[in-house]
């Protein structure tokens, strides 16, 4: 997917489905450089490629496979190329499962980003398998914004409680819904935190765990019709959340 960037809207679904989340930017004010005093170039910003991974594979009877992927990366690049994939694979088995969970997360500062490309895939195959079940999930969430340059301790805590509570879907006696209706809601998780840099916070307003008060709540849309404004249309911030859920 290709986005021709300047800040835009959250987009969050399913596919090529997307709904709108309209949160505003503060302007960026650079500084300048006293007069008279020689300083060094800056760096060009390069683009910035991420790819995260999360493969399964049971071909054992009664073996239930289980890996999760997940990925945070932050940077401030001058194009962005994102991709997750997750896969998992049954065959030649009974009784055994596969379940991959590729859950990438990207913050990207948008003041130099000229575009975004993010793949988002899931894929899971069951072959000469009996009683089997295998489920892929691919969870991407894409943030370009200029209100801040990096996450905040407690976003980035945040995560990784979003992690932990990710990795114990391997516990046994789950089935395949119940596995993506959690992922889904720790996704959902996930973009409260990234969408307020005051998250866990309360002397900022913000309840530990939630949104501050009057923040817009959001729930996955599947093949929403409603294409959001286009970005070059819009001065706010990019919120992307991607689900892609395979089982067989």
């Amino acid at each position: 997917m290709l986005h021709k960037m300047r800040p835009g809207p959250f987009r969050l679904g399913y596919g090529a489905g997307a709904v709108a989340l309209a949160i505003f930017a503060q302007l960026a004010v650079p500084g300048t450089a006293s007069a008279g005093v020689s300083t060094s170039p800056l760096a060009s910003p390069q683009p910035a490629t991420y790819v995260n991974l999360a493969r399964a594979t049971s071909l054992r009877n009664f073996y239930h496979a289980f890996t999760l992927r997940f990925q945070l990366q932050q940077g401030s690049p001058s194009g962005l190329n994102a991709n997750n994939s997750a896969v998992a694979l049954t065959a030649n088995c009974h009784d055994c499962g596969a379940l991959a969970i590729a859950f990438q997360v990207v913050f990207v500062t948008d003041q130099d980003l000229t575009a975004i490309n993010a793949n988002n895939n899931a894929d899971a195959t069951s072959y000469a398998c009996v009683r089997c079940t295998n489920t892929a999930e691919a969870y991407q969430i894409i943030v370009a914004t200029d209100e801040q340059s990096r996450l905040t301790d407690q976003q980035e805590r945040g995560l990784a409680q979003v992690r932990t509570e990710l990795e114990a879907l391997q516990q046994p006696g789950l089935d395949s819904d119940q596995i993506q209706s959690q992922s889904d809601a720790l996704a959902n998780q996930a973009v409260s935190i990234l969408d307020n840099p005051a998250y866990g916070r309360s002397d900022q307003g913000a309840p530990a765990g939630g949104l501050a008060a009057g923040a817009s709540t959001f729930s996955p849309a599947i093949n929403a019709s409603a294409l959001p404004a286009a970005l070059t249309e819009s001065t706010q911030p990019l919120v992307e959340l991607h689900i892609d859920v395979k089982s067989s």
